[in-house]
């Protein structure tokens, strides 16, 4: 289990949308909120819309989710009155590398999204015309070439001073 605050999450979201390069959304973190898993509220049927995987189920099924709170992160631009807002999920009860990780793809996702038909790889893996996957290795949240990990890896969140 990870131990970053909000703060510190909202660092690791910064770092993630620099790393995407010059091509992504000048996008910033607009703010980072504790959000806590709740149990879905019965429908007036008495199914249940199950959050985590957003199907119908009986209550009597459901199972305690694997992360019963995150902090929700809202990117978008800064400053706009009517700009995009775009939401992404840091798993509090994972590892802080693979909670960096689901966070990078989400932020990824959405910037590429955005991006649209501009046909820009984001993060551009260096030689190759594909953008990079976020992988754990070794312990460490990376950003990696999907085809040859070899050819190119460098952290998420570049070590400090």
């Amino acid at each position: 289990m990870n131990d970053l605050s909000i703060e510190n999450v909202r660092v690791v979201a910064e770092a993630i949308l620099h790393s995407l390069g010059d091509h992504a959304p000048p996008w910033s973190v607009l703010r980072v909120e504790w959000t806590p898993w709740e149990l879905p509220t019965p429908e007036p049927d008495g199914h249940a819309i199950n959050l985590v995987s957003s199907h119908s189920t009986q209550p009597d099924d459901l199972e305690e989710p694997p992360d019963r709170s995150q902090l929700s992160v809202v990117i978008g631009p800064r400053g706009q009155a009517f700009g995009t807002e775009v939401g992404a999920y840091f798993p509090l009860r994972a590892p802080t590398a693979d909670a960096i990780v689901v966070l990078a793809s989400q932020i990824q996702d959405h910037a590429a999204e955005a991006a649209g038909s501009r046909g820009f790889a984001l993060p551009p893996c260096p030689a190759h015309s594909h953008p990079m996957n976020a992988r754990v290795v070794d312990g460490i949240a990376v950003w990696q070439c999907p085809t040859t990990p070899s050819h190119f890896r460098e952290p998420i969140i570049p070590a400090g001073p």
